[in-house]
């Protein structure tokens, strides 16, 4: 494991009498779930050896001290929902004592959604260094399943979606949410508007970290599109909770506090999405504009089937109700 007791405590301070062990299992899930997925099977396998064995270099030592901040609040935030309660012989019980007791459930649910927020904006900061000193420490992870990942779609951090969508304020729990949304825009509405060997010459350059300026000078359109048509999608969705008791409606409600959150109702939610999905829809007509304006300079474009010089206003339609982006 990537994180030990005096390092968790150096990060997270404890009480003195916690017993770490409990958090061993939530601190490997967390590993496993997001650290290694980052670093690649490789890379994490050398930090994972040189870390036990006390034996990292000066550059491992560096990249560890972005990893074990993400890896302290992101175990954490996965044991705080079990933390103060144990099974025991009269089942399900809550723990507490004389000298203390449990906090409340809104103290309880601030302290995980700060441990959340904290452990997944470190993943960013985690991903930011790496990407930062690859090319001179850690050349192999450039063409790992881990850097892959990390470059995997049009736009790649959450500070670069929250250019695009304020709303999203750099959260990196609320971007991981949105990549999968984001990855099916890209996949099913772009090729239909640049074309499939121009979208597919973009993507190896971004995931290359290579683009070349001609185009770079395409990416405003597509980044913009790509936001909002996934915060269009997802708007809906994200006050949908799917269990094996069906679909629920979110809604928060503690006792002892004055505070709630009440999901938005339909009818705004339907407006938001609509906005958001009529920018995607202009800057995807504007991408297009500028193709046709310098199609000399893009000849992947003109020849992959969605150029047509006799067209002057394309036509590329949409189920209104899908909740996912077209150009008109």
């Amino acid at each position: 494991m990537l994180i030990n007791e005096t390092d968790f405590k150096a990060e997270l301070p404890i009480a003195s009498n916690f017993n770490f062990d409990k958090l061993s299992a939530d601190l490997r899930r967390a590993e496993l779930n997001y650290i290694k997925p980052i670093l690649g099977v490789d890379l994490h396998s050398i930090l994972d050896g040189a870390y036990a064995d006390d034996t990292l270099t000066d550059e491992q030592e560096a990249l560890m001290a972005y990893v074990k901040p993400a890896l302290a609040h992101l175990g954490m935030w996965l044991y705080v929902p079990k933390g103060n309660v144990y099974v025991g012989d009269q089942g399900l019980q809550s723990a507490f004592s004389n000298d203390s007791k449990p906090a409340f459930e809104w103290q309880k649910q601030d302290f995980e959604n700060s441990m959340r927020d904290n452990g997944f904006d470190a993943l960013d900061e985690l991903i930011a260094y790496l990407e930062s000193v690859a090319n001179v420490d850690f050349a192999d992870w450039l063409t790992s399943e881990g850097c892959t990942l990390v470059r995997s779609n049009i736009v790649n951090t959450a500070k670069a979606y929250t250019e695009q969508i304020p709303k999203l304020r750099g959260s990196r729990y609320l971007f991981a949410y949105l990549r999968p949304i984001m990855s099916r825009i890209e996949r099913d509405k772009l090729p239909a508007v640049i074309g499939k060997d121009l979208y597919n010459e973009l993507k190896a350059e971004i995931a290359a970290d290579d683009v070349s300026e001609l185009n770079a000078a395409l990416l405003p359109y597509l980044e913009a599109a790509v936001c909002h048509a996934s915060w269009a999608s997802a708007l809906i969705e994200l006050s949908l909770q799917v269990d094996g008791e069906g679909v629920h409606v979110l809604n928060s409600t503690f006792a002892g506090t004055t505070r709630g959150k009440q999901p938005a109702d339909f009818q705004r939610l339907q407006l938001m999405r609509d906005e958001h999905n009529a920018i995607a829809d202009q800057n995807l007509k504007s991408l297009y504009d500028y193709l046709v304006t310098n199609v000399a300079d893009y000849p992947l474009f003109e020849s992959g089937g969605t150029y047509d010089a006799e067209d002057t206003d394309p036509q590329f339609e949409n189920d209104a109700d899908s909740g996912v982006v077209a150009l008109f």
